[in-house]
């Protein structure tokens, strides 16, 4: 029984880093209230060589999104720490707990969605050669995730 938990937890650990670190790296070009938010909206856009246009364009339809995105964040939060209740409790209800994972899972699924549309609809105000670009600034991120962490390629206390 141990085991069960320890892998279960294991799990859904790993679900939880890779939701933050998706979500982490989506902030980074996409929210503006984020942690220099607007540094990085102001970076796109020079990158992209926006113009005003597309600019304004691409400021609506981040409104629009954080806007759909902020409740589902907010559940998401609730969500997760009636998880972190039921794990602490002394009695484990495995029912329960599955049950919340499936929630947490099913707004984070939505969540995602909204992220991938709102980047679609983004794309649409771009011409070829920017949409190329915003590919490879979206891709960044999520690139030096691939390689892994020092821990896991050797490089650290596992490696040893």
């Amino acid at each position: 029984m141990k085991i069960k938990i320890i892998a279960f937890l294991l799990v859904l650990s790993l679900g939880f880093n890779l939701a933050v670190i998706i979500t982490l790296g989506h902030h980074r070009i996409f929210k503006p209230d984020f942690k220099n938010g607007q540094r990085q909206f102001n970076k796109m856009s020079r990158e992209l060589k926006l113009s005003a246009e597309q600019r304004e364009a691409m400021k609506k339809s981040r409104d629009e999104m954080m806007s759909q995105a902020e409740p589902l964040k907010t559940q998401l939060r609730q969500k997760r720490n009636e998880l972190f209740l039921l794990i602490d409790a002394e009695n484990i209800e495995q029912k329960k707990i599955d049950a919340l994972v499936g929630e947490i899972s099913d707004l984070q699924l939505r969540l995602e969605k909204k992220v991938v549309e709102h980047s679609l609809s983004m794309r649409k105000n771009l011409s070829p050669e920017q949409k190329k670009k915003f590919s490879e600034m979206i891709r960044r991120p999520f690139e030096k995730m691939g390689r892994g962490s020092r821990m896991m390629r050797g490089d650290g206390m596992m490696g040893q």
